[in-house]
């Protein structure tokens, strides 16, 4: 059996441009369960548009995706339910608190109100966000915000994250909580995290599993480290 259809991920010759700029020249790139990658390069390398192609938000590329066995662009969007997401930098109902906010995400998730808010309070005392829980997110730092947004992430249990410069205002603490977090989800049963850092970020790359490093539109050199599951 080919190696890449046991794969969770699997990107195959992935090419796109804007015009006469190429961002993307022929990625591959196979990812397996319990590993958490990060997906390195500079700003204008690919990042944020390879995984706004696997998110369905960009069309017009050309080679091939599968997620979980589907190649995404069949039609069926079922994937996507199995996707938390969290943007480098994304709108947020600041006027609400962040009970409030994380509620509603997860009632747009299809949890019940009650199951919605214990998973999002319990989540908040992990990331040291607990006496903040009904406080209205306008008063949160971008640190604080970034939490916010990778617990509403979380709330449906999915089996991948994507996590674009997710560690990007957050303190040393604030770190090292987030990289046990995700740590945690992956032994908990997450597939796996696939995080998108910028280069030249020593913390953030240390608290990787593996990193794949971008460089004008290619995928260099693939160190694999594989989390074994207890």
């Amino acid at each position: 059996m080919d190696k890449a259809h046991d794969a969770i991920l699997s990107i195959r010759d992935l090419r796109m441009n804007y015009g006469s700029r190429y961002v993307l020249k022929g990625i591959n790139l196979d990812v397996y369960e319990d590993q958490i990658i990060g997906y390195i390069g500079p700003n204008g390398a690919g990042k944020s548009t390879t995984v706004k192609i696997m998110l369905g938000l960009v069309e017009g590329y050309t080679g091939d995706i599968h997620i979980f066995g589907q190649n995404i662009a069949d039609g069926n969007v079922d994937y996507k339910k199995r996707i938390g997401y969290v943007p480098e930098t994304a709108e947020i109902y600041d006027t609400l608190t962040a009970r409030e906010y994380l509620t509603f995400i997860g009632e747009l998730y299809g949890l019940h109100s009650e199951d919605a808010d214990y998973k999002a309070k319990q989540l908040m005392r992990t990331l040291g966000l607990e006496e903040l829980y009904d406080s209205r997110i306008v008063s949160f730092s971008k640190g604080m915000r970034q939490k916010v947004l990778l617990i509403a992430s979380m709330l449906h249990n999915p089996d991948i994250l994507f996590l674009d410069e997710p560690l990007a205002a957050q303190q040393k603490d604030g770190l090292i909580t987030f990289a046990l977090l995700l740590l945690l989800f992956a032994f908990a049963g997450l597939h796996f995290a696939l995080t998108f850092v910028k280069a030249g970020i020593g913390i953030e790359l240390a608290l990787l599993a593996a990193a794949v490093p971008l460089l004008w539109g290619k995928v260099f050199a693939v160190p694999w480290k594989k989390i074994e599951n207890a």
